[in-house]
């Protein structure tokens, strides 16, 4: 005989400062939503914002139908269940549309940043996010921020010279061969850790 609270429990999504949204089903969503958490601190980010639904059956076809969702009005970030382009209210409406009844509600205040904001890191995390064509990873240092993206083998030509283009505006930068492929990184120091000779 079948567990027949195998497929009961909570769906959960969480808003990242970096504008993702993470979706997905748990029976103890609290420990899912925890470990996100660790994992976005881990890459220099934070978690922005939280919903999870009320008790459900059913629980993997109401999954299958919050990702469709996610994939008609969103974009595809990373995996299955990571999208751009759609905000925790996007999900909450769905849920109300569906009958999903909400069992909480969460916003986190971003914690204090030892780094003050740095306008030129943010630009050119943009450029590089575009050049290489993946999530670029922001990380505070001691004397500014630090960006991280992977590299592609398959880079045109053009991509990697928009790639030289970007990282000759920053302050130093460097490659790293990872498990996990090739990763470039590139530090955008704080003004006012600038020594007088940078440019």
């Amino acid at each position: 005989m079948g567990d027949a609270n195998a497929d009961t429990g909570h769906l959960y999504a969480v808003g990242f400062l970096t504008g993702i949204i993470k979706v997905g089903r748990s029976r103890m969503p609290e420990q899912r939503v925890a470990t996100h958490k660790s994992d976005a601190e881990l890459h220099g980010s934070q978690v922005k914002a939280v919903w999870i639904s009320g008790p459900l059956d059913r629980l993997r076809q109401r999954e299958h139908e919050l990702i469709r969702f996610c994939e008609i009005n969103g974009r595809l970030a990373a995996g299955q269940e990571h999208f751009r382009g759609l905000d925790l209210q996007a999900i909450i409406d769905f849920a109300t549309a569906n009958a999903i009844p909400t069992q909480e509600i969460r916003e986190t205040p971003p914690e204090s940043d030892p780094h003050p904001p740095n306008p030129k890191a943010e630009r050119i995390a943009a450029r590089l996010a575009a050049a290489t064509g993946s999530e670029v990873h922001r990380k505070g240092e001691p004397d500014g921020i630090r960006l991280e993206a992977g590299l592609s083998p398959d880079l045109s030509e053009t991509g990697r010279k928009a790639v030289l283009a970007v990282i000759a505006d920053t302050d130093a930068y460097g490659h790293e061969r990872t498990a996990e492929g090739d990763r470039l990184w590139a530090l955008i120091r704080n003004k006012a850790e600038q020594n007088p000779g940078d440019r």
